[in-house]
């Protein structure tokens, strides 16, 4: 996958705040964080998925239910050392009980 590519168009969605007014968009910020951590910019990436959840806080679940089918994301964050234990620290409502248990169901 051309992830460059990809960034510059989903960075361009919330840049633009189309994603924030736009409920269409609201996934253009988790494909950002998403770019980001695949190109192994960790910090940018946290930056990006702390930024989702500000952004929408009502949407959660939802975003738990992303990580949960993004396995090539998943295994990508486990190969940065340290990306794992930042993540939880950074977004840990990502990690709640309800967060999982909801985003288990779907």
């Amino acid at each position: 996958a051309d992830y460059k590519k990809a960034l510059a168009c989903y960075r361009w969605i919330t840049i633009s705040g189309l994603d924030k007014v736009d409920d269409r968009f609201f996934g253009a910020r988790f494909n950002t964080g998403k770019c980001w951590a695949m190109l192994g910019d960790k910090d940018r990436a946290l930056q990006t998925f702390r930024e989702l959840l500000d952004t929408h806080p009502d949407r959660i679940v939802e975003v738990a239910r992303y990580f949960a089918d993004e396995s090539s994301l998943r295994e990508r964050i486990d190969s940065i050392p340290g990306f794992p234990e930042e993540l939880m620290a950074c977004c840990p409502e990502l990690f709640s009980s309800a967060a999982q248990g909801e985003a288990g169901d779907a």
